[in-house]
Protein backbone atom coordinates (compact mmCIF):
# COMPACT_ATOMS: atom_id res chain seq x y z
CA UNK A 1 0.00 0.00 0.00
CA UNK A 2 1.19 3.40 -0.68
CA UNK A 3 2.35 5.96 1.66
CA UNK A 4 -0.56 8.25 0.66
CA UNK A 5 -3.16 5.31 0.81
CA UNK A 6 -1.75 4.27 3.98
CA UNK A 7 -2.15 8.02 5.41
CA UNK A 8 -5.82 8.59 4.00
CA UNK A 9 -6.60 4.64 5.76
CA UNK A 10 -5.32 6.30 8.77
CA UNK A 11 -7.46 9.44 8.60
CA UNK A 12 -10.23 7.19 7.61
CA UNK A 13 -9.80 4.36 10.51
CA UNK A 14 -9.71 7.81 12.92
CA UNK A 15 -13.27 8.74 11.74
CA UNK A 16 -14.44 5.39 11.47
CA UNK A 17 -12.73 5.12 15.18
CA UNK A 18 -15.37 7.20 16.65
CA UNK A 19 -18.08 5.41 16.07
CA UNK A 20 -16.81 2.10 17.52
CA UNK A 21 -15.01 3.54 20.17
CA UNK A 22 -17.93 3.67 22.95
CA UNK A 23 -19.01 0.30 22.57
CA UNK A 24 -15.38 -1.43 22.42
CA UNK A 25 -14.24 0.42 25.60
CA UNK A 26 -17.57 0.16 27.39
CA UNK A 27 -16.50 -2.61 29.26
CA UNK A 28 -13.51 -3.65 30.42
CA UNK A 29 -13.01 -6.91 32.91
CA UNK A 30 -11.23 -6.97 36.61
CA UNK A 31 -8.93 -9.29 37.51
CA UNK A 32 -11.74 -11.12 38.93
CA UNK A 33 -13.07 -11.93 35.64
CA UNK A 34 -16.06 -9.92 36.74
CA UNK A 35 -17.41 -7.28 34.35
CA UNK A 36 -16.89 -3.33 35.17
CA UNK A 37 -18.14 -0.91 33.22
CA UNK A 38 -15.85 2.35 32.19
CA UNK A 39 -16.45 5.50 34.61
CA UNK A 40 -19.16 7.18 33.48
CA UNK A 41 -20.70 4.63 31.28
CA UNK A 42 -23.60 2.68 32.52
CA UNK A 43 -24.54 -0.87 31.66
CA UNK A 44 -27.50 0.36 29.60
CA UNK A 45 -27.61 1.76 26.34
CA UNK A 46 -26.86 5.62 26.20
CA UNK A 47 -30.37 7.21 25.21
CA UNK A 48 -29.34 9.31 21.85
CA UNK A 49 -31.57 11.27 20.41
CA UNK A 50 -32.58 11.45 17.08
CA UNK A 51 -31.18 15.01 16.55
CA UNK A 52 -27.88 14.37 17.73
CA UNK A 53 -28.19 10.67 15.14
CA UNK A 54 -28.76 13.29 12.88
CA UNK A 55 -25.66 15.75 13.76
CA UNK A 56 -23.87 12.64 14.31
CA UNK A 57 -24.28 11.48 10.51
CA UNK A 58 -24.30 14.83 9.03
CA UNK A 59 -20.32 15.35 10.74
CA UNK A 60 -19.56 12.02 9.32
CA UNK A 61 -20.32 12.55 5.71
CA UNK A 62 -18.44 15.96 5.96
CA UNK A 63 -15.89 14.30 7.29
CA UNK A 64 -15.82 11.65 4.06
CA UNK A 65 -15.83 14.98 2.11
CA UNK A 66 -12.79 16.11 4.02
CA UNK A 67 -10.96 13.18 3.13
CA UNK A 68 -11.97 12.98 -0.35
CA UNK A 69 -10.60 16.78 -0.51
CA UNK A 70 -7.33 16.20 1.70
CA UNK A 71 -6.79 13.33 -0.56
CA UNK A 72 -6.34 15.24 -3.83
CA UNK A 73 -4.62 18.08 -2.12
CA UNK A 74 -1.98 15.54 -0.92
CA UNK A 75 -1.83 14.49 -4.52
CA UNK A 76 -1.06 17.72 -5.85
CA UNK A 77 1.16 18.76 -3.06
CA UNK A 78 3.46 15.74 -4.17
CA UNK A 79 2.76 15.75 -8.16
CA UNK A 80 3.67 19.79 -7.82
CA UNK A 81 6.90 19.05 -6.68
CA UNK A 82 7.84 16.83 -10.09
CA UNK A 83 7.57 13.23 -7.63
CA UNK A 84 5.06 10.32 -8.75
CA UNK A 85 2.92 9.13 -5.58
CA UNK A 86 5.20 6.31 -5.42
CA UNK A 87 7.99 7.85 -5.79
CA UNK A 88 7.14 9.97 -2.67
CA UNK A 89 6.08 7.07 -0.74
CA UNK A 90 9.05 4.97 -1.52
CA UNK A 91 11.44 7.94 -0.38
CA UNK A 92 9.07 8.28 2.58
CA UNK A 93 9.74 4.54 2.95
CA UNK A 94 13.05 4.73 3.16
CA UNK A 95 13.21 8.02 5.66
CA UNK A 96 11.06 5.89 7.68
CA UNK A 97 14.12 3.38 8.00
CA UNK A 98 16.76 4.75 7.72
CA UNK A 99 17.86 8.09 10.00
CA UNK A 100 20.32 9.52 7.54
CA UNK A 101 18.07 10.20 4.69
CA UNK A 102 15.46 11.17 7.68
CA UNK A 103 17.48 13.66 8.94
CA UNK A 104 18.46 15.11 5.50
CA UNK A 105 14.45 15.36 4.32
CA UNK A 106 14.14 17.04 8.06
CA UNK A 107 16.90 19.59 7.35
CA UNK A 108 15.73 21.01 3.74
CA UNK A 109 11.84 22.40 5.84
CA UNK A 110 12.01 25.52 6.50
CA UNK A 111 10.44 25.79 10.19
CA UNK A 112 7.47 27.51 10.31
CA UNK A 113 7.30 31.18 9.40
CA UNK A 114 6.19 32.01 13.20
CA UNK A 115 9.51 30.31 14.10
CA UNK A 116 12.38 32.29 12.10
CA UNK A 117 13.43 35.52 13.47
CA UNK A 118 11.98 38.85 11.74
CA UNK A 119 14.88 39.66 9.19
CA UNK A 120 13.92 43.31 8.54
CA UNK A 121 13.65 43.56 12.21
CA UNK A 122 17.35 41.83 13.01
CA UNK A 123 18.52 43.82 10.75
CA UNK A 124 17.54 47.27 11.73
CA UNK A 125 18.70 46.02 14.79
CA UNK A 126 22.01 46.03 13.86
CA UNK A 127 22.28 48.86 11.77
CA UNK A 128 21.35 50.75 15.36
CA UNK A 129 24.10 48.85 17.18
CA UNK A 130 27.04 50.48 18.12
CA UNK A 131 30.07 48.64 16.35
CA UNK A 132 32.24 46.91 18.87
CA UNK A 133 35.35 48.61 19.95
Amino acid sequence: MSQLARLIASAALIAAGHLSAVPANAQTTAPNGNALTSPGLSQSQPSITDQKLDKAAAALERIAGLQQDFRKQVSKAVTDQGLSIDEYAEIMDVAQNDPQVRQKIMSRIAPPKGDQPNSDQSQSNQSDEAPPK
